[in-house]
């Protein structure tokens, strides 16, 4: 039911701004706790502010007057509080409930991912120490032994990349075809590697000038072997090479989930993609 303040200021629904205020005040210092201890004089006077708050404000006056106008011809009219006036830019603007269920729903949000920040803090911390764990496999890399190679095979399977079986005197080593085509029988080679992962970084290739090995003295050989390799080819796509950009993601993704703070949301995605990119630099690392 929609309150008549016209009849609570004892006024006409044609009584102007000046009328309006002048009836408020006769009424307020009527009804005044402090002058006036009736029973009842408490509630008429919040009523009378309460009718004056909305006529005294000409904006709020004129969407009640058109309320009250629908009412009087019989016309449904929804109860609550009048819609907010629009902005001089034909905006509405929402009214404070608005702002504090958002307010409330924003907190709601915050302590249901904060649950999660200690996940996703650790997470960010094992793909940091992940990451450090392979640049410091780069940074300690060695050389394998040089060895002559006795024989090269070539091993095709059904659905899968082929690769050689490259033989040498001290070890065997399996590569893509297409580093094979590289190297022959009775070239030198030597695998430059990491130790903690195994990444083939390089493979040194050195070939004789004389086929026949029976005219490679040792002097040659050390002098062959000392200068630089005829070709460097790198074996095999790795974290170092085509797959950097996930080495990278790694890094700035656990960085920026350790550094940001009092955004649990934000904090808990990161903690997914921290997970996707440690499961992506492990398959380049060890897999592939």
């Amino acid at each position: 039911m929609v309150k008549d303040y016209y009849q609570i200021l004892e006024i006409d629904a044609n009584a102007s701004d000046a009328d309006i205020k002048s009836a408020y005040r006769k009424l307020a210092m009527e009804f005044h706790p402090d002058s006036n201890d009736s029973p009842g004089a408490h509630q008429r006077f919040l009523e009378i502010n309460e009718a004056y708050q909305i006529l005294g404000d000409p904006q709020k006056k004129g969407l009640y007057d058109i309320k009250l106008r629908r009412i009087q011809r019989g016309e449904f009219v929804m109860e609550g509080p009048p819609p907010p006036p629009p902005t001089p830019e034909g905006r509405t603007t929402p009214p404070p409930e608005y702002y504090e269920k958002k307010a409330r729903e924003a907190q709601a949000r915050y302590h249901e991912f904060a649950r999660f920040n200690l996940f996703s803090r650790t997470m960010s911390v094992i793909a940091l120490i992940f990451g450090l764990l392979i640049v410091s496999d780069y940074l300690r890399q060695g050389d394998s032994p040089v060895a002559e190679i006795e024989s090269i095979r070539i091993l095709a399977k059904d659905g899968q990349t082929p690769e050689c079986l490259i033989r040498t005197s001290q070890y065997d080593l399996r590569l893509g075809k297409d580093v094979c085509q590289f190297v022959g029988k009775g070239d030198y080679i030597s695998m430059t590697r990491t130790p903690l992962f195994g990444i083939e970084l390089k493979l040194s290739i050195w070939k004789p000038s004389f086929s026949d090995p029976t005219l490679l003295t040792k002097r040659y050989l050390e002098t062959l072997l000392a200068s630089e390799p005829s070709e460097v080819v790198e074996p095999s796509a790795n974290v170092f090479n085509r797959y950097w950009i996930f080495l990278i993601m790694l890094f700035g993704v656990s960085i920026a989930g350790l550094v940001i703070r009092n955004q649990p949301e934000l904090v808990f995605k990161l903690g997914l993609l921290n997970i996707v990119s440690i499961l992506f630099n492990f398959l380049v690392v060890v897999v592939i």
